[in-house]
């Protein structure tokens, strides 16, 4: 009895392969790690202009920035973000580490939020043993500015900092910030 082999062809899913990389549009960055550990250090003049290294990679400044997001995945990642500049307007910087061991460090000493602006760094650790934090000695905050901090540890023993001082701070502005170790029984 003969036996009919019939071809039959198949497809096999590979595995997402994404390459860090950072992009903006619309006045929002993204900045996109990988599953290998990496190293970020974002230079923000305070104005809309912002330098990337990502791994060593230096990028062109990107310009009329008021987002910045970064997600760094797996991996051991570092990430530090310096406020060169005076803030004119309104920023928003989110930090997403994922799993293994991060560091996270804020740098915004003898730094001014302007009169009406706005800035919000948010940190959010997810692994064990995350290192999240602020760096911001003589921070001064001009009249209805608005600067907020929170760094989110993930559900381990996370090591939370702030070295927070006020500089000239306006009776109309606002400061806030937050240090909150998620509860390891989630």
């Amino acid at each position: 009895m003969a036996r009919n082999s019939r071809f039959v062809p198949w497809l096999e899913v590979l595995a997402e392969r994404a390459l860090p990389d950072a992009t903006a549009s619309a006045g929002a960055l993204f900045i996109i790690g990988d599953d290998n550990p990496n190293t970020v250090v974002i230079l923000d003049d305070g104005a809309g202009n912002v330098q990337v290294t990502l791994d060593g990679k230096a990028y062109p400044v990107f310009t009329g920035i008021t987002s910045i997001t970064i997600q760094t995945f797996g991996g051991s990642d570092t990430v530090d973000y310096w406020l060169t500049g005076d803030l004119v307007g309104r920023e928003t910087v989110v930090a997403d580490l994922g799993a293994k061991v991060d560091c996270f460090t804020a740098h915004v000493s003898d730094r001014t939020v302007a009169a009406d602006s706005r800035l919000i760094i948010q940190a959010f650790g997810d692994g064990g043993g995350d290192k999240l934090a602020l760096e911001a000695q003589n921070v001064s905050g001009g009249p209805n500015s608005f600067f907020e901090v929170d760094l989110v540890g993930g559900k381990a023993k996370d090591v939370l900092t702030s070295n927070y001082t006020p500089g000239v701070v306006d009776l109309t502005a606002s400061v806030a910030i937050n240090l909150q170790q998620r509860d390891t029984k989630l």
